[in-house]
């Protein structure tokens, strides 16, 4: 549908004329926190899937938790979640403050999200076959990662924005 030459009353425009961009990138923006948010969430999920699993499932007469490239991967994933929630946290402590925070929620959306398919892509080796079986909610969450990557502006778009202000061609806001 396409409007042209519409009239739209005073009372009914948001802010000023003209700033449309400007108020739908300050709402985005607004957004992306929550998908920051998210995708923590989502991360924590399949850690608690996988710390689950591994007492659960044993392999040679002993829990799977026990070997140590399973440990390994289960710290990958414990430090990873605890950076994105500082860093998802700090967006929105900013956010909360009224202070510009493009860039700290497009560093913790961005961050987040990576660590959101990290976490299904180890929790489900972890899991192996039944890693992918409806049986099981780990291709779900694998799905739900996935889509972090993607809406609210995808990864590309956050290392844009990161990189532009970092460089100092963009503003905070």
């Amino acid at each position: 549908m396409q409007f042209d030459d519409a009239r739209i009353p005073k009372d009914a425009v948001l802010g000023e004329v003209g700033d449309g961009f400007k108020i739908c990138m300050w709402q985005l923006n607004n957004t992306r926190i929550g998908c920051a948010a998210g995708a923590l969430g989502c991360a924590g999920g399949l850690i608690d899937l996988a710390l689950q699993y591994c007492e659960d499932r044993t392999q040679f007469g002993r829990p799977i938790g026990q070997f140590q490239m399973i440990q390994s991967s289960i710290a990958e994933l414990v430090v990873e979640h605890h950076a994105a929630q500082l860093l998802v946290y700090r967006a929105a402590f900013l956010k909360d403050q009224g202070k510009p925070n493009q860039f700290e929620t497009s560093i913790a959306k961005y961050y987040s999200a990576e660590a959101a398919v990290h976490a299904a892509n180890e929790v489900m080796k972890i899991y192996g076959s039944w890693g992918f079986s409806t049986e099981y909610p780990v291709e779900r969450y694998f799905r739900d990662a996935k889509s972090y990557q993607v809406v609210e502006g995808t990864s590309n778009i956050q290392k844009t924005i990161i990189a532009g202000i970092a460089m100092g061609t963009a503003q905070n806001r």
